[in-house]
């Protein structure tokens, strides 16, 4: 992968789906965002975990997606970059994120 682009992918395990993004995780991905949302309600669990390990930016779209999903289930972020506001109070991330 190059950084540019992002993906996500959704995974069910037990009673937990866990979502996997990677690349720049922004309003290019909206609608590939949009899609994961309804694939892990329709999968009728109460937790997701985020695997952010290969993410090099969230912002816009991305971060409209993650408070999408603290608002509708309990949400768990795993290998966070260290600039991602770990609070999603109201569904809000706090601040945009690179990694270098």
């Amino acid at each position: 992968m190059d950084g540019m682009t992002g993906g996500v992918t959704v995974t069910r395990i037990g009673t937990q789906v866990v979502v996997r993004l990677s690349g720049q995780v922004d309003d290019r991905m909206a609608q590939a965002l949009r899609e994961a949302v309804t694939e892990v309600a329709a999968m009728v669990i109460t937790r997701v975990v985020v695997d952010l390990d290969d993410v090099t930016c969230v912002e816009g779209a991305g971060i409209d997606f993650l408070a999408e999903l603290n608002q509708r289930w309990r949400l768990r972020l795993i290998n966070r970059p260290g600039g991602l506001g770990v609070r999603l109070p109201g569904g809000q991330v706090q601040r945009q994120v690179e990694r270098g």
